[in-house]
């Protein structure tokens, strides 16, 4: 359970790698596929969050390479393809909130790798984050988020999703600080900055392999907290 939600403007995923990734205790994904060359290969990904989570991601990781963003699909299509892949070569379905679908056609030796899906609030669509980060342990490195919405959005929460947890609150930001830290959370593992409305960032200091997983970040004009 979240301690408390904001009522969301936009809320984007990303990835911190250090040596593994985050599979979601409430996403639930079809684990290993074995096909021949040439054939297609179908992965399902569904979750039991509410209906508000209707957006999903789906990103490719092949040997040696860093994690790619393939799609985004919400279930009114068409959806958002990035560079490099296309709708022919893997074509996903989402026709309804808790479900999507990706598809791998005519597999090749070189397909073979991580496929992940995540599931989101909003796509995010005016807000902008480092989408991939990958440190050595013992290290530190620090995620940005920014928006073009105007200054009244000048509250971001950072969001924590490790695997087979739930998401949790890492940290409430304002431009006035202090910032607000849930438990378990400290400011000296992970230092947040607000300078203003439409940026901020979140550094996880002294990186440990049990800190890879999905990072969030959230703008919002308002704040349950307060209510």
């Amino acid at each position: 359970m979240i301690p408390f939600r904001p009522r969301f403007f936009s809320v984007y995923p990303f990835v911190l790698w250090i040596t593994g990734l985050t599979d979601g205790s409430d996403v639930t994904q079809t684990p290993l596929l074995w096909t021949k060359e040439g054939q297609s290969a179908t992965m399902s990904c569904n979750h039991t969050k509410d209906a508000t989570y209707y957006q999903m991601y789906w990103y490719q990781q092949l040997p040696g390479q860093n994690m790619k963003l393939i799609v985004f699909t919400t279930t009114t299509p068409p959806h958002k393809y990035e560079e490099g892949f296309s709708e022919e070569k893997f074509p996903a379905q989402k026709k309804v909130a808790q479900t999507g679908s990706l598809t791998v056609n005519n597999s090749k030796p070189e397909d073979s790798g991580l496929y992940f899906c995540a599931v989101s609030l909003a796509d995010g669509s005016d807000v902008n984050q480092t989408p991939l980060l990958w440190t050595k342990e013992g290290q530190s490195t620090t995620m940005s988020c920014s928006h073009t919405k105007d200054a009244s959005y000048y509250q971001m929460y950072w969001y924590q999703q490790l695997s087979g947890q739930n998401m949790k609150l890492i940290v409430f930001t304002t431009t006035t600080p202090p910032h607000k830290y849930e438990q378990g959370f400290s400011e000296e593992k992970f230092p947040a900055e607000k300078k203003d409305a439409q940026t901020g960032s979140l550094t996880v200091n002294n990186s440990k392999p049990e800190d890879s997983g999905l990072y969030f970040c959230a703008v919002s004009q308002h704040s349950d907290a307060a209510d």
